[in-house]
């Protein structure tokens, strides 16, 4: 997978391009609010983990839950500079059983409090939702 400009920005805080200015989002504080769909002794991986591997992986061009794992295997050590990952990376199935579980509502104002989308048009689909979200700006 080739290193998008976007994603050699991406500390703790990212860097996104929403219709051509800069905007930095701290992805923690914003998805703070989700509620955690799992029941307690099924979480083998933080919901945080999960959101910001998916976000990092789309942001990078992973267009399939698969993507996302394979990006994130890529990637571990630099990931963990940010979010622990203390079991390491969830399979695809486990993203996508947690990610498609999430409150769309709740997910959708997550991304609105970010500032950087008004709408989300598709659910759970990562490739497209998220890099709609991306995309599509204020």
């Amino acid at each position: 997978m080739r290193k998008s400009k976007k994603l050699e920005r991406l500390e703790l805080e990212y860097s996104i391009e929403v219709k051509g200015v800069g905007m930095r989002v701290n992805i923690i504080e914003h998805f703070a609010s989700l509620k955690d769909p799992r029941i307690q002794r099924k979480k083998l991986h933080a919901l945080m983990d999960i959101i910001v591997l998916v976000i990092c992986g789309v942001i990078s061009g992973a267009e399939s839950w698969e993507a996302i794992d394979k990006f994130g295997h890529e990637k571990l050590d630099w990931l963990r500079q940010f979010i622990p990952l203390s079991n390491g990376i969830p399979s695809h199935d486990c993203i996508a059983y947690v990610i498609s579980r999430l409150s769309v509502k709740g997910f959708q104002e997550c991304f609105r409090s970010c500032g950087v989308i008004s709408s989300i048009p598709l659910w759970p689909m990562p490739n497209v939702l998220l890099k709609r979200c991306v995309n599509i700006g204020v």
